[in-house]
């Protein structure tokens, strides 16, 4: 993940979620040079703890009235996965998961999409990206640019099928199979004649705004960070003579030093209502002087705590269940976070919570959202129990009483270390508990390593157990009924024993 020695403090809070993968940081500075000052409380005695396999490296930044970039670490954001694989090497892992420090990645819904891929195709995957949308105005047109945008070009994975293939509407890009998703591959598909006839660039982005929102995150395949060698990419990067944003920067990397573009998961295609990387239900968004010309429709951390907890009250339909089992990653956006979450609720989290209150005040309430929807749909997925782990979830009252069962609970518990994944209901194995994460990818290459750059992460996990590899045996609904609450039991009397309690008052 790109991050800075000022921002250590977002990269301390999440560890929580990060448990036991070996995250990648990319700072400014080398890391000698941090005075024992400049470390947040805690942060280095976070370190020592087994689940903590943090790995640093530098890539500073360039002037700050530099004209070619918008922010002074844009730089290090689109040169972070390129500079973690060369320090991890790609033959160590075989996903590799970008994102911001204050991204917050769901990795139980991240294995199980991978699970499902080919990581020998070079895959450059994300449903969120920025693309504009001609808009008429008093003396023309003008382009406002969108995010996300169905209508910007991508592909689906490689044999891609889905049941609603066909049978519904596409309103937007024609998006089709790409193995991987070369410029040809998109040309082939270009519905909306968008593209240069030479398939050079897409005619309405003269500025790139075709490229990936940074905040949402990415999945790229160790296949496709194999295609350039690092110091060749990092020139491409540093002496470019166009303006850009990191993420902007990045998507033309891929374009012009990989061949490679975007990849939708494909789930979220065929479904209006899902979108797996970094989801929003408040519509277009104007949160700062950034956002002039733009419509945001992602960056909505409350949107997804305020449906986890109708999920726990049994109000989420069918709909609202189906986006939630499907988050890949929550874009917390945290120079904005203090607006999203009341003054109350993180005071109670200061007066209760030993790490909060040693956290610097103004990285609380991003610090905040990184403890509660990692905690919350860690609650969710055991909510769930046995139901089917990728697709939408049961709407009848056995299904509807598991999901409720903490309607009476009315605080986020804000653990000071994370806990124990849940006993397994079904299967022997959950892909959490199976997972054995380390730097080198202990059980060898084939055993299934993924590293995450946003999390930049070597995941070692051969025995990871998708949707598909659970038994097909039925369980009847007295049966789920008697687990559920055998869990609830069990569950209530282990959040009675949690001293520190954080308010949900979102």
């Amino acid at each position: 993940m790109p991050s800075s020695v000022s921002r250590l403090p977002l990269v301390q809070a999440g560890r929580f979620w990060r448990e036991g993968v070996t995250t990648f940081v990319a700072l400014e500075r080398n890391w000698t040079s941090i005075k024992e000052s400049e470390f947040p409380p805690g942060f280095k005695e976070g370190l020592k703890k087994p689940g903590c396999k943090e790995v640093y490296g530098q890539f500073q930044d360039l002037e700050h009235n530099d004209p070619k970039w918008h922010k002074a670490g844009d730089i290090r954001a689109a040169a972070a996965p390129f500079l973690g694989n060369f320090t991890v090497g790609s033959q160590n892992y075989k996903w590799l998961i970008f994102g911001d420090d204050d991204t917050v990645f769901l990795i139980d819904n991240v294995l199980k999409l991978v699970n499902e891929m080919d990581h020998k195709i070079p895959y450059f995957m994300t449903d969120h990206i920025w693309f504009p949308e001609r808009e008429a105005v008093d003396w023309g047109e003008k382009d406002v640019y969108v995010h996300a945008n169905r209508k910007a070009p991508r592909c689906l994975p490689c044999d891609y099928r889905d049941p609603l293939e066909n049978t519904t509407d596409i309103w937007g890009w024609n998006a089709i199979s790409g193995c991987p998703c070369s410029t040809d591959v998109l040309c082939k598909s270009d519905n909306l004649h968008i593209f240069w006839e030479d398939c050079s660039w897409v005619y309405w982005t003269p500025g790139y705004w075709y490229f990936l929102h940074g905040g949402a995150g990415a999945i790229i395949s160790n296949s496709l960070m194999d295609k350039r060698p690092y110091q060749v990419v990092a020139d491409h990067i540093v002496n470019r003579d166009y303006y850009g944003s990191g993420d902007s920067i990045l998507t033309e990397t891929m374009w012009h030093q990989f061949g490679v573009h975007p990849t939708d998961p494909g789930y979220g295609y065929f479904r209006k209502h899902i979108r797996m990387f970094d989801p929003g239900w408040q519509g277009a968004q104007v949160k700062g002087i950034e956002d002039e010309d733009t419509q945001d429709h992602g960056n909505d951390p409350v949107g997804v705590i305020e449906r986890l907890h109708k999920a726990f009250r049994g109000e989420c339909d069918a709909e609202c269940d189906d986006q939630l089992q499907h988050i890949i990653t929550v874009h917390i956006r945290s120079r904005y976070a203090d607006r999203e979450v009341d003054n109350a609720t993180i005071s109670k989290a200061v007066a209760q919570d030993e790490t909060m209150r040693l956290m610097p005040e103004e990285h609380r309430p991003a610090a905040w959202f990184h403890y509660a929807i990692g905690n919350l749909y860690l609650e969710y997925t055991k909510a769930r129990g046995p139901m089917n782990l990728w697709g939408p979830i049961g709407t009848d009252a056995s299904s509807r009483k598991i999901l409720a069962r903490q309607a009476n609970i009315p605080d986020i518990p804000f653990p000071t270390k994370p806990p124990a994944p849940p006993p397994p209901i079904v299967s022997s194995k959950t892909a959490s508990e199976s997972l054995t994460m380390g730097f080198t990818g202990d059980e060898g290459d084939e055993a299934g390593e993924w590293w995450t750059s946003s999390g930049s992460a070597a995941i070692s996990s051969s025995k990871a157990v998708s949707a598909t590899d659970l038994p097909e045996e039925a369980i009847s609904a007295s049966e789920v009924e008697e687990l559920a609450a055998e869990e609830i039991q069990a569950d209530l009397q282990a959040e009675k024993e949690q001293a520190a309690i954080l308010s949900s008052s979102l």
